[in-house]
């Protein structure tokens, strides 16, 4: 039985061509070349994808033409990609000494520059936003309005990677010792949980939960109030990537495959995708998981973990960048493809 069809876009990191005949079910639409390496997933805001290359550039790109409406140069080297949210694209640059950098808001529809922030220390990756707030790591956590650029707040946190997420009113950071959650509104800590080794993923907040890894192969879901456990599933790999969630269920991919999971309770959905290869990455949208490798990209039944369709991805030179998936349109870093699903 058909299962409709689905928009897919894919963008590229190379010039290659992506589809090769005999793929099943996959028809390029568009393709970018966005001039430079793409380093993270576009952000996907109403019609519009949003691109950061690694040289600082900002790309506005429509969904459904791949059209560039607009172009906008930072002037230094981009950190952990685009954030769009409620109008804004955040933009995270690092300096050429790397000892400081800026935080550039861009208007969505123009552009045109909104506000910039000085950060004094090089800043650890891309910004967080929950509500009218974003948060980033730049030595410590710093959170700003995300209308005006105002510094709201800052905490020193635990020595880490430099990972953060926020949601639910609580900012999570990734530190040596394991999370430590602060509250959005005052930045005074709420909470810390040590694990038995860093998380090797950032974490993600759906709801009321905290789903990240514990460090030794499992993933863990803990409350945003007292980082009290809600469950833990042992994921039989290790995590690879950030979780991504969407309709009250998370995919995390793992050396051992793609693994769905229901946020309230843990309880496994599916497991589905291709296992044991290091270069997997997952999005969804609730109605499709895209799991792409180095070499292949897969699209499965986000309800059951079935595949609908499947095609040869492009080769990177590093890692595959990592996929998004926003309402039926899946990126990877500049070609749109619609996905006929087998029968």
């Amino acid at each position: 039985m058909a299962l409709g069809v689905v928009s897919v876009v894919v963008a590229v990191v190379v010039a290659s061509v992506w589809r090769q005949p005999g793929d099943a079910g996959l028809t390029a639409v568009w393709r970018l070349t966005a001039g430079a390496e793409v380093i993270s997933p576009p952000a996907v805001d109403g019609r519009d994808a949003f691109v950061a290359t690694a040289d600082g550039v900002a790309l506005a790109v429509g969904l459904s033409d791949g059209r560039v409406r607009w172009r906008f140069e930072a002037g230094e080297r981009a950190v952990g990609g685009l954030v769009a949210h409620a109008g804004l694209a955040y933009l995270v640059t690092s300096a050429p000494d790397g000892e400081a950098g800026h935080v550039f808001a861009v208007d969505t529809r123009t552009g045109s520059e909104r506000w910039r922030l000085t950060i004094d220390v090089a800043p650890g990756g891309p910004l967080a936003i929950d509500g009218t707030s974003a948060f980033l790591l730049a030595g410590e956590v710093l959170a700003v309005d995300a209308v005006t650029g105002e510094e709201r707040w800052r905490r020193a946190v635990g020595a880490g990677p430099g990972m953060v997420a926020a949601g639910a009113g609580t900012v999570v950071v990734v530190t040596d010792a394991g999370i430590e959650a602060l509250d959005a509104r005052a930045g005074e800590q709420r909470w810390e949980r040590r694990t038995p080794a860093r998380p090797e993923v950032p974490p993600v907040v759906v709801g009321d939960v905290v789903v990240t890894g514990d460090g030794g192969g499992a993933v863990v879901g803990l409350s945003t109030l007292d980082g009290g456990e809600r469950w833990r599933v042992a994921t039989g790999g290790l995590l690879l990537q950030s979780p991504a969630s969407a309709g009250g269920v998370v995919v995390v991919a793992t050396t051992d495959g793609a693994l769905a999971l229901d946020v309230a309770s843990g309880s496994v959905r599916w497991r589905a995708g291709p296992g044991g290869d290091r270069t997997l990455r997952v999005a969804t949208d609730g109605s499709a998981v895209a799991a792409v490798t180095d070499g292949e990209l897969q699209v499965l039944d986000a309800r059951t973990g079935a595949r609908i369709g499947v095609a040869s991805a492009p080769r990177a030179r590093h890692a595959v960048a990592p996929v998004v998936v926003a309402d039926g349109v899946l990126l990877i870093a500049g070609e749109v493809v619609e996905l006929v699903p087998m029968q």
